[in-house]
């Protein structure tokens, strides 16, 4: 993603490999968050690491590359007023997403 981002000459992507209760920006910074087969090792904690990112109006969209079916922290995401539905990842299935507006 930071290759394209570069050929793109776009400058407004900051992809980044780390911890998602760690994330090295400043409050209320991106317009989008999202993590991508990250989420549910510390649920409560990398939601409002999540939140404290996006900006107020901006969205935390999560891909946690989970096969279609109720983890434990999926609970969790609707009570934190998650959406969520289903995607067909190519050559591995059918995977869940989720997505709120901050």
């Amino acid at each position: 993603m930071k290759a394209k981002a570069r050929e793109g000459e776009i400058d407004n992507i900051f992809p980044v490999d780390g911890i998602i209760t760690d994330l090295p920006f400043p409050d209320d910074f991106a317009d989008i968050v999202m993590g991508g087969h990250v989420f549910g090792d510390a649920p409560q904690a990398e939601d409002a690491e999540l939140e404290r990112v996006a900006k107020p109006g901006g969205m935390v969209i999560l891909c946690p590359g989970n096969n279609d079916k109720d983890e434990g922290w999926h609970d969790f995401l609707l009570q934190q007023s998650y959406a969520w539905s289903r995607f067909e990842e190519p050559q591995d299935g059918t995977k869940r997403k989720y997505w709120k507006t901050k």
